[in-house]
């Protein structure tokens, strides 16, 4: 099985995970901006991720491509 993720816009533009010209083109998610590209995750990131529309914020990381990013700001699925 696959899972996926998506950062917050303005978090993955600060840790590198996509460039300025992506950046312009988010995609709302609960009233929130994330990246329009979607990240493919391991299982472990996708527990520790945040699920559907009930952010979870338990200070866990979700590695995505290589970089901790705080599971509050990563919508996975």
């Amino acid at each position: 099985m696959k899972y996926y993720a998506r950062v917050e816009n303005k978090i993955a533009y600060k840790l590198g995970l996509i460039t300025a010209e992506k950046a312009m083109k988010p995609t709302h998610i609960s009233g929130k901006e994330y990246t329009h590209e979607m990240f493919e995750i391991d299982r472990k990131s996708y527990e520790n991720g945040s699920h559907g529309y009930g952010l979870n914020n338990n200070g866990k990381k979700v590695n995505v491509n290589g970089v901790l990013v705080p599971d509050k700001y990563v919508f996975v699925f």
